[in-house]
């Protein structure tokens, strides 16, 4: 948790950061609810991915709620987190769906998670 909060805290230093991928950061539920936390906060990120974080219940339910209160988030990707509980999983897609649909911006973390994917980070 501590990297976690310390890469936040530089994140939200930058005002024009509006991309953040924490793909594969080991993050898990405490880390998951501080970058949730970060995204309602933010009136600059639009695009986040959390994916590939052993994020569980908790974690997926902090996410979903940042998801669907932020009035900047474009996009939340949290796949391969297979603990996160479907209905929280399913709020995150909605929420994506609707902005998606609205902002017709693209998302410039697209591609970022295939198999060409850097070594995995731990923030823990």
């Amino acid at each position: 948790p501590d990297g976690t909060r310390a890469l936040l805290s530089g994140a939200r230093s930058q005002q024009m950061l509006t991309a953040l991928d924490l793909s594969s950061c080991r993050l898990r539920d405490a880390g998951a609810e501080m970058v949730a936390h970060e995204i309602e906060l933010s009136s600059a990120l639009h695009f986040v991915s959390v994916a590939s974080n052993e994020i569980a219940s908790d974690g997926g339910k902090a996410l979903a709620t940042a998801a669907a209160t932020s009035s900047v988030l474009i996009h939340l990707e949290a796949s391969h987190n297979p603990a996160i509980a479907y209905q929280d999983l399913t709020r995150i897609r909605l929420a994506n769906n609707l902005r998606a649909s609205k902002s017709g911006a693209s998302n410039p973390l697209d591609g970022v998670n295939k198999a060409s994917r850097f070594a995995s980070r731990d923030l823990s």
